[in-house]
């Protein structure tokens, strides 16, 4: 059979398909075909049962999930927002059904890591904090630190595309024993319409709001006394984070988990919206983050096909209040695509669905 992407025939056979594609993300090689698995139902079962049976058949529909994470360090970037958005956050019951699915697949470590806005001590109205339940998993929890203080958590990653000075990014992330799974909540964004796999990567650099500052160290750069660094510069954001997910990230994720069991319309507006989640009961895998972003866009589409556009639509034709309010006059997504960044074509991209009773 000879060579896949770098792997010897033995491990071909081994890993399955949805690990060779993961592994081939890793080592920032196009995977082949690309794949997303969703698994949708289970609305009638308790949130973590609910959460936990549709990713294990999620997982086990893609295939290779116990090689990907066996022996491994496993590293889970979730997204946890801040305290006045807490509906925004990954949920507590997906957090603790991919620790559970890492420990039973015989990680050797499971950390959460991220850098975040005090969402991991948010308390939601049914449930718990996600520092508690990652702490009730047995998982470890890496908080890097903000821009604003020093720190050797980071190491120099600048993209040469989307107009990079410097790009501090997790190293932990590119240690050879680890594995980076991404694991974000599907919702809308105030100025970027939508926000799922792609984006969340942000939250593994030590200046997160360069994606969208107009410098990339200075935190008053490109904004105003209120809100330092996040008002201009927004027109910068798709080609910013496009170039960093293309060369930076996409080769450190090897897999991506968009937790869909309630997506949410609304995270910081744009006026009138506020929050507002809908229970959708789905899960959806994948290596190819963009393929994921496609479809998990394409799901908020047809939910509200008056407010939200299609993964590769002109984001800044149309009525609907998130197009107005596009602060980046742009589609980071297509952007990704253009660079060749994974596969964003709902067309081209392989999707399999599984019914979970």
């Amino acid at each position: 059979m000879g060579e896949h992407h770098g792997l010897n025939r033995r491990e071909f056979l081994a890993a399955g398909a949805g690990a060779v594609a993961a592994l081939a993300a890793r080592q920032g090689l196009a995977a082949p075909d690309p794949r997303v698995v969703a698994a949708r139902g289970g609305a009638k079962m308790a949130a973590d049962e609910g959460a936990y049976t549709r990713l294990k058949a999620a997982l086990e529909k893609l295939g290779g999930f116990k090689e990907l994470v066996s022996g491994k360090k496993a590293l889970l970037k979730i997204n946890g927002t801040d305290k006045s958005f807490q509906d925004a956050n990954t949920s507590a019951a997906m957090t603790t059904a991919v620790i559970r699915a890492c420990k039973e697949n015989g990680a050797k470590v499971v950390k959460i890591i991220g850098q975040e806005w005090e969402g991991y001590d948010c308390k939601r109205a049914d449930g718990p904090t996600l520092r508690d339940v990652i702490k009730a998993s047995g998982a470890e929890l890496e908080e890097l630190i903000h821009w604003w203080k020093p720190s050797q958590q980071y190491v120099n990653k600048t993209p040469t595309t989307g107009g990079w000075k410097q790009l501090w990014v997790a190293k932990e992330i590119f240690d050879p024993d680890a594995v980076l799974i991404n694991v974000p909540r599907l919702k809308t964004h105030a100025f970027t319409i939508y926000t799922g796999c792609v984006k969340n990567c942000i939250g593994l650099t030590w200046h997160m709001y360069a994606h969208h500052c107009t410098e990339d160290r200075n935190r008053d750069a490109g904004g105003d006394d209120k809100h330092p660094a996040r008002v201009k510069g927004w027109e910068m954001f798709p080609g910013k984070l496009s170039g960093a997910y293309h060369e930076v990230y996409r080769k450190a994720v090897a897999l991506n988990i968009l937790d869909a069991g309630e997506v949410t319309y609304g995270w910081g507006g744009p006026k009138p919206e506020r929050i507002r989640p809908v229970a959708t009961n789905a899960v959806i895998v994948g290596a190819d983050a963009l393929a994921v972003d496609a479809y998990g866009c394409q799901m908020l589409h047809e939910q509200e096909p008056k407010l939200i556009p299609a993964a590769l639509d002109d984001w800044t034709k149309g009525e609907s209040i998130y197009v107005q309010s596009n602060s980046t006059k742009g589609n980071y997504l297509a952007e990704c695509q253009k660079l060749g960044a994974g596969q964003g074509d709902l067309g081209k991209i392989k999707i399999e669905e599984v019914k979970v009773d």
